[in-house]
């Protein structure tokens, strides 16, 4: 399928993540590469988008070549089970932290209700 339309656009792809399947990021590079096979001659501005929640610092990385990704071992999930922490240091000193990654609810291995009431140093 192509355009019929022949003066090129800027458009600006800006998605979300789709939760448990594709960052932020991911779905910027698929509507992108989806567009450009039916308008080719558009530029194509790529912005993910992030809630603060799942992809905050993936998408916010995205956007800011000199960010430092640091990883911090031992964090323990909200199931108690050990995880591995993320934050984005920006060259201005910005930290961006994204609590999701570290206590959202994909990294629970049980939603049993009793586990939750107790404290994870407890278990």
């Amino acid at each position: 399928m192509t355009s019929t339309d022949a003066g090129s656009k800027r458009v600006v792809l800006a998605p979300d993540s789709f939760k448990g399947s594709l960052t932020a990021t991911e779905v910027a590079a698929a509507l992108a590469a989806g567009w450009s096979t039916v308008r080719p001659n558009d530029e194509l501005v790529l912005l993910p988008q992030a809630d603060g929640g799942e992809g905050t610092v993936d998408a916010v990385a995205s956007c800011h070549d000199t960010g430092v990704c640091r990883e911090v071992p031992g964090v323990r999930g909200p199931d108690g089970r050990p995880a591995t922490g993320r934050w984005l240091l920006l060259r201005d000193g910005t930290a961006v932290i994204e609590l999701a990654q570290m206590s959202g609810l994909p990294l629970m291995d049980s939603p049993d209700p009793g586990e939750r009431r107790r404290p994870a140093w407890d278990r």
